[in-house]
Protein backbone atom coordinates (compact mmCIF):
# COMPACT_ATOMS: atom_id res chain seq x y z
CA UNK A 1 0.00 0.00 0.00
CA UNK A 2 2.89 2.43 0.90
CA UNK A 3 4.17 1.95 -2.66
CA UNK A 4 1.07 2.51 -4.19
CA UNK A 5 0.53 5.97 -1.88
CA UNK A 6 4.22 7.04 -2.97
CA UNK A 7 3.51 5.82 -7.09
CA UNK A 8 0.50 8.26 -6.84
CA UNK A 9 2.16 11.10 -4.80
CA UNK A 10 4.85 11.43 -7.66
CA UNK A 11 2.24 11.34 -10.01
CA UNK A 12 0.24 14.18 -8.92
CA UNK A 13 2.88 15.96 -8.08
CA UNK A 14 4.54 15.50 -11.84
CA UNK A 15 1.23 16.41 -12.92
CA UNK A 16 0.48 20.15 -10.43
CA UNK A 17 4.39 21.10 -11.76
CA UNK A 18 3.64 20.58 -15.26
CA UNK A 19 0.16 22.06 -14.97
CA UNK A 20 1.55 25.04 -13.14
CA UNK A 21 4.62 25.56 -15.59
CA UNK A 22 1.52 25.30 -18.16
CA UNK A 23 -0.43 28.18 -17.18
CA UNK A 24 2.33 29.82 -15.90
CA UNK A 25 3.95 29.60 -19.39
CA UNK A 26 2.81 33.13 -21.17
CA UNK A 27 4.05 34.73 -17.77
CA UNK A 28 7.81 32.86 -18.40
CA UNK A 29 8.02 33.13 -22.33
CA UNK A 30 7.38 29.65 -22.87
CA UNK A 31 7.76 28.74 -26.67
CA UNK A 32 4.59 27.65 -28.05
CA UNK A 33 5.59 24.00 -29.16
CA UNK A 34 6.89 23.76 -25.04
CA UNK A 35 3.52 24.77 -23.85
CA UNK A 36 1.70 22.57 -25.58
CA UNK A 37 4.23 19.81 -24.48
CA UNK A 38 3.30 20.80 -20.96
CA UNK A 39 -0.33 20.78 -21.49
CA UNK A 40 0.00 17.20 -22.99
CA UNK A 41 2.65 15.90 -20.27
CA UNK A 42 0.21 17.03 -17.30
CA UNK A 43 -2.70 15.09 -18.92
CA UNK A 44 -0.33 12.10 -19.77
CA UNK A 45 0.76 11.88 -16.31
CA UNK A 46 -2.81 10.46 -15.04
CA UNK A 47 -2.14 8.23 -17.81
CA UNK A 48 0.73 6.81 -16.77
CA UNK A 49 -0.72 6.41 -12.93
CA UNK A 50 -3.97 4.32 -14.78
CA UNK A 51 -1.40 2.29 -16.49
CA UNK A 52 0.21 1.59 -13.12
CA UNK A 53 -3.20 0.23 -11.45
CA UNK A 54 -4.28 -1.39 -14.91
CA UNK A 55 -0.55 -3.18 -14.19
CA UNK A 56 -1.47 -3.88 -10.90
CA UNK A 57 -4.97 -6.07 -11.74
CA UNK A 58 -6.97 -3.83 -13.01
CA UNK A 59 -7.63 -5.41 -15.70
CA UNK A 60 -8.62 -5.14 -19.59
CA UNK A 61 -11.10 -2.22 -18.47
CA UNK A 62 -8.33 -0.03 -16.77
CA UNK A 63 -6.20 -0.88 -19.88
CA UNK A 64 -8.33 0.61 -22.04
CA UNK A 65 -9.29 4.01 -19.43
CA UNK A 66 -5.64 4.36 -19.41
CA UNK A 67 -5.62 4.24 -23.25
CA UNK A 68 -8.87 6.69 -22.95
CA UNK A 69 -6.56 9.08 -20.80
CA UNK A 70 -3.78 9.03 -23.39
CA UNK A 71 -5.72 9.74 -26.21
CA UNK A 72 -7.05 12.83 -24.14
CA UNK A 73 -3.42 13.91 -23.03
CA UNK A 74 -3.03 14.37 -26.75
CA UNK A 75 -6.21 16.08 -27.32
CA UNK A 76 -5.33 18.77 -25.03
CA UNK A 77 -2.07 19.48 -27.48
CA UNK A 78 -4.29 20.01 -30.29
CA UNK A 79 -7.40 21.73 -29.21
CA UNK A 80 -5.19 24.49 -28.81
CA UNK A 81 -3.70 24.73 -32.26
CA UNK A 82 -6.45 22.48 -34.38
CA UNK A 83 -9.79 22.75 -32.40
CA UNK A 84 -11.72 20.03 -34.29
CA UNK A 85 -8.50 17.24 -34.01
CA UNK A 86 -8.60 17.72 -30.69
CA UNK A 87 -12.17 17.55 -30.28
CA UNK A 88 -12.48 14.36 -32.22
CA UNK A 89 -9.07 12.93 -30.62
CA UNK A 90 -11.33 13.91 -26.92
CA UNK A 91 -14.28 12.26 -28.54
CA UNK A 92 -12.04 8.76 -28.99
CA UNK A 93 -10.83 9.25 -25.55
CA UNK A 94 -14.40 9.52 -23.86
CA UNK A 95 -15.44 6.59 -26.26
CA UNK A 96 -13.00 4.26 -24.60
CA UNK A 97 -14.26 5.37 -21.59
CA UNK A 98 -17.41 4.21 -22.29
CA UNK A 99 -16.31 0.77 -24.19
CA UNK A 100 -14.43 0.39 -20.59
CA UNK A 101 -17.66 1.41 -18.75
CA UNK A 102 -19.55 -1.25 -20.49
CA UNK A 103 -17.06 -3.65 -19.79
CA UNK A 104 -17.47 -3.65 -15.65
CA UNK A 105 -20.74 -2.94 -15.58
CA UNK A 106 -24.25 -3.57 -17.68
CA UNK A 107 -26.63 -0.63 -18.19
CA UNK A 108 -28.94 0.49 -15.31
CA UNK A 109 -32.37 2.28 -16.03
CA UNK A 110 -30.91 4.95 -14.11
CA UNK A 111 -28.00 5.36 -16.74
CA UNK A 112 -30.80 6.06 -19.41
CA UNK A 113 -32.70 8.83 -17.03
CA UNK A 114 -29.25 10.28 -16.77
CA UNK A 115 -28.24 9.72 -20.54
CA UNK A 116 -32.08 11.08 -21.41
CA UNK A 117 -31.75 14.23 -18.96
CA UNK A 118 -28.29 15.01 -20.22
CA UNK A 119 -29.14 14.81 -23.77
CA UNK A 120 -32.90 16.99 -23.24
CA UNK A 121 -29.54 19.95 -22.41
CA UNK A 122 -27.67 19.15 -24.68
CA UNK A 123 -30.04 19.63 -27.03
CA UNK A 124 -31.08 22.38 -25.50
CA UNK A 125 -27.95 24.48 -25.45
CA UNK A 126 -27.60 23.71 -29.29
CA UNK A 127 -30.93 24.94 -30.35
CA UNK A 128 -29.85 28.40 -28.26
CA UNK A 129 -26.67 28.33 -29.69
CA UNK A 130 -27.49 27.95 -33.17
CA UNK A 131 -26.03 30.53 -34.39
CA UNK A 132 -22.67 30.73 -32.76
CA UNK A 133 -21.49 26.89 -32.64
CA UNK A 134 -20.88 25.88 -36.30
CA UNK A 135 -20.79 22.60 -37.84
CA UNK A 136 -23.56 21.68 -34.83
CA UNK A 137 -23.61 18.29 -35.78
CA UNK A 138 -19.79 18.09 -34.12
CA UNK A 139 -21.27 19.41 -31.12
CA UNK A 140 -23.93 17.47 -31.09
CA UNK A 141 -22.25 13.95 -31.12
CA UNK A 142 -19.72 15.81 -28.94
CA UNK A 143 -22.42 16.58 -26.56
CA UNK A 144 -23.96 13.04 -26.99
CA UNK A 145 -20.72 11.16 -26.28
CA UNK A 146 -20.13 13.24 -23.29
CA UNK A 147 -23.84 12.51 -21.95
CA UNK A 148 -23.03 8.84 -22.50
CA UNK A 149 -20.11 8.73 -20.76
CA UNK A 150 -21.82 10.55 -17.68
CA UNK A 151 -24.22 8.79 -18.00
CA UNK A 152 -22.63 5.13 -17.69
CA UNK A 153 -19.87 6.64 -14.99
CA UNK A 154 -22.69 6.88 -12.48
CA UNK A 155 -22.88 3.15 -11.95
CA UNK A 156 -19.30 2.17 -11.72
CA UNK A 157 -18.14 1.59 -8.13
CA UNK A 158 -15.34 3.54 -6.60
CA UNK A 159 -11.92 2.76 -7.17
Amino acid sequence: MKKQMIIAAIAALAMAVLGTLYEQSDRLHVLPNTRLTLKGTATLMAALLAAYGAWAGGGTPAWIICAGIAVCALADALLERVFFAGMACFAVGHALYIAAFLMMKRVQPLNIIVFAALMLITLAIMHNLRDKLSPALAYTLYGTIISAMAALSISQAPV
